[in-house]
């Protein structure tokens, strides 16, 4: 998928990326001040995606937190619903983040996207942010103007974590199943433990802070054991996989996140659920959100595969 120049260009990238603040999430200060600042990069955002030419709304759904979300409309009359989880850890993080790479599926796929800007943690549990995810995609699959559309899931990170359970939350609804036709899953956390390359992560890691990585998780499942973190309705890697519709999942092979995603693909294999893996060499954590021609080209896989999947539902 990606050329040898991309591989080295993307080794020179990270040699920047040693210098670069690694996401922690702590509370007081630190944490107030991540949240400031991941709002501010995101000013203008709306303005730039409408440049494009794709139509962006915000809404509010009727779920029982009114959870905020962005449409963006493709021109011409949608073929799909793709509805985006945001990154951040789960305590950081907005879904305006997303504007750019949500224009790309809209415009390259024709897919109508729901970026679901739903309510952080600390003081909120992951599993009320599971709830209410859940609570939004099936608000948003009973629209009256999507009511014909198929339906995929896509999420980075904690996002991935999100969509991965909201899609074993609602998989034995009738109204939801029939119509649920995949997901695009970026570097997500499915094991809540931890696992070995998340735990092993060393203070060499980029972008995460490879040393806190299960303190952090740890507090944002307080009062909960290593082992108690991964049940199935924490932990959607133990979740019963079986009857799932097909999956992409990409992550980088130096993420600290790495083992997540390949135990997942050979969890959903094992659950006989149609998956891919894409490894991608000496891609870090985030890498969907980069600049050049190697974050272009895995956006690009993405936009591939669901172009692919809306090609194989009947007319």
């Amino acid at each position: 998928m990606v050329s040898e120049g991309d591989i080295r260009a993307q080794r020179r990238r990270n040699r920047l990326l040693r210098w670069a603040p690694r996401l922690k999430v702590t509370g007081g200060a630190r944490l107030w001040l991540t949240r400031r600042l991941l709002h501010a990069a995101t000013i203008g955002s709306a303005a730039r995606v409408r440049r494009r030419g794709i139509a962006l709304t915000l809404s509010r759904l009727p779920t029982p937190n009114r959870t905020r979300v962005r449409i963006l409309r493709p021109e011409g009359p949608p073929k799909g619903v793709l509805i985006d989880f945001h990154g951040g850890a789960w305590a950081v993080g907005l879904a305006a983040m997303d504007d750019k790479l949500n224009a790309g599926f809209a415009e390259a796929c024709g897919l109508l996207v729901f970026s679901v800007d739903y309510r952080l943690a600390m003081p909120r549990s992951i599993a009320a942010i599971q709830a209410e995810c859940a609570a939004a995609a099936l608000a948003i699959a009973e629209r009256q103007d999507v009511a014909h559309l198929p339906i995929f899931l896509t999420g980075e990170s904690a996002g991935g974590h999100l969509a991965l359970s909201v899609a074993l939350m609602l998989k034995d609804l009738p109204e939801w199943s029939s119509r649920f036709r995949g997901m695009v899953l970026h570097y997500g956390v499915y094991d809540l433990g931890g696992t070995p390359s998340a735990m092993t992560a060393g203070k060499d890691s980029l972008v995460l802070h490879g040393p806190t990585l299960e303190r952090q998780i740890a507090r944002l499942c307080p009062g909960l054991t290593r082992e108690e973190r991964r049940r199935p309705d924490l932990s959607p890697l133990y979740g019963d996989l079986t009857g799932l519709p097909p999956a992409l999942i990409v992550v980088g092979d130096i993420d600290p996140l790495r083992d997540d995603s390949i135990q997942l693909a050979e969890r959903l294999q094992a659950a006989g659920v149609e998956v891919e893996l894409e490894l991608l060499p000496e891609a870090p954590h985030g890498i969907i959100h980069f600049p050049g021609a190697y974050a272009a080209k895995v956006r690009e896989r993405g936009h591939r595969w669901l172009r692919q999947r809306l090609a194989a539902i009947p007319a």
